[in-house]
């Protein structure tokens, strides 16, 4: 939608400690939360746009100078280099599209499936002690 701010990003923050805290037994939760809170804290040093450098972009074709703000997007191109490794920069080509992730997002996704694969784990182990208990 294009709106971005700082305070959208603290109130994201916020909302993420929270669900962080909530959720602090599991460690795929709090891998994810760390991701995030990566994300957010490089997306509010560029004013609520995550950071990718031109050079990243023109690796997939996108021509941008510093301070652009990609339409349809959540990045910003800069070249700033206090946050160039915690912005978006890791290309990840697919079959349909190339995705420009950073290493927030990968900690975010690893999170989501260790959270994932504990709670199929909980499932089957509570299945296990049930069917024993029952025999």
């Amino acid at each position: 939608a294009g709106i971005r701010g700082p305070a959208l990003v603290l109130i994201s923050a916020v909302a993420l400690v929270l669900w962080a805290w909530q959720n602090r037994h599991s460690a795929g939760a709090l891998v994810a939360s760390a991701g995030c809170l990566l994300n957010l804290g490089t997306m509010l040093v560029h004013g609520g746009a995550m950071p990718v450098h031109p050079d990243t972009l023109a690796r997939i074709g996108v021509t941008a100078s510093p301070g652009t703000a990609l339409i349809g997007s959540k990045d910003l191109a800069s070249d700033l280099a206090a946050t160039a490794l915690l912005g978006d920069w890791i290309i990840v080509p697919l079959h349909v599209v190339t995705l420009v992730v950073s290493p927030g997002d990968l900690l975010v996704v690893a999170g989501i499936a260790l959270w994932l694969l504990a709670g199929r784990k909980e499932k089957h182990d509570a299945r296990t002690v049930a069917s024993t208990s029952a025999a």
